[in-house]
């Protein structure tokens, strides 16, 4: 895409209501990662299913930070 529109894609994770982790604007870019967490995000990785097992390896990446709705808790 750079070549085409001389700019370089930046991966971001986030939704409608927040923005929480972005790869660093003229930093050195790493494809398929999105990132460091902006300050006073935190960032952690859950088992994604009801069973609790870890044999699936299925993650979810969930955020907290001060400008999201529901203040204290995760969002996933």
């Amino acid at each position: 895409m750079g070549t085409i529109t001389g700019h370089q894609l930046v991966e971001c994770y986030g939704m409608t209501e927040f923005d929480g982790i972005c790869n660093p604007i003229g930093g050195k870019h790493r494809g398929g990662t999105v990132g460091k967490p902006f300050s006073a995000v935190q960032a952690n990785i859950f088992l994604n299913n009801e069973s609790g097992s870890d044999k699936t390896g299925v993650r979810e990446l969930c955020i907290k930070g001060p400008s999201f709705r529901n203040i204290g808790s995760y969002l996933c």
